[in-house]
């Protein structure tokens, strides 16, 4: 297995792509944020868990749990960082409001 560790590192980056795209569809799909965002941060952890105690020394399973792990983890990532901006943006054009972005940038 030490010769595949690249390999099963590059899995998790592929999940990431895939979650970013799968989160984002389903959060525009459903128009509902939280109801995409909960199972997926809550599925990461499971799989987190597996892959820190029931996993052996065959890495296939790896391979695959590293999958959903970049895709569990990444995709709500992705579509929080965007959301924060585009909520910023939306509440520049309140009155006073200027000072408050400027505060947390």
């Amino acid at each position: 297995m030490g010769d595949q560790k690249g390999y099963i590192s590059v899995m998790f980056d592929i999940g990431a792509v895939i979650g970013a795209i799968l989160v984002g569809y389903l959060a525009d799909r459903f128009n509902k944020r939280a109801l995409v965002l909960t199972p997926s941060l809550l599925l990461s952890a499971v799989v987190m868990f597996m892959v820190s105690f029931a996993l052996g020394d065959t890495p296939w399973p790896y391979y695959m749990l590293l999958l959903l792990l970049g895709t569990f983890i990444s995709g709500p990532y992705n579509m929080i960082g965007t959301l924060i901006a585009i909520d910023i943006g939306n509440n520049i054009k309140e009155k006073g409001s200027v000072a408050k972005v400027s505060s947390l940038i």
